[in-house]
């Protein structure tokens, strides 16, 4: 079953990183610079884009109510 996800403009351009990275177009030296991370969440990326493809790098907190803080309405 085909279904869409919602991915923000940051998280469409880490996957084109990761993509070049895969093919060997681009090092993981120079992708943290692209994606304005350190070296070492390039890392985890990479291994989570290996493990789950695109599906696997949208925030996995979104939607969900941030913990210990207080809305007022």
């Amino acid at each position: 079953m085909k279904y869409k996800i919602a991915m923000s403009a940051r998280e469409l351009q880490r996957i084109q990183v990761l993509e070049q990275v895969s093919r060997g177009l681009l090092s993981l030296i120079a992708a943290p610079a692209l994606m304005k991370v350190c070296y070492r969440h390039v890392k985890r990326l990479f291994a989570r884009y290996r493990r789950e493809g695109p599906e696997g790098l949208p925030n996995r907190h979104r939607g969900r109510a941030a913990s210990g803080k207080v809305t007022f309405l």
